[in-house]
């Protein structure tokens, strides 16, 4: 399995998500905010595996 397609999914579905979700129930809810921290966790897990593998080379999917 590819974890890096998987997490570039899961990315697209919470940004595609999040408005909807705002729409419907506020900015302040707690599924927003929710939807919000796993988007910027995956975000920042996904830069630091392209830096780590572009400087090592080393590619850990």
């Amino acid at each position: 399995m590819n974890f890096s397609k998987e997490r570039q999914r899961a990315i697209k579905y919470l940004e595609t998500k999040i408005p909807m979700v705002e729409d419907i129930y506020g900015e302040a809810s707690c599924l927003t905010q929710a939807y919000t921290q796993v988007l910027k966790d995956l975000k920042k897990e996904e830069s630091y595996y392209k830096k780590e593998c572009k400087a090592t080379g080393v590619w850990r999917f």
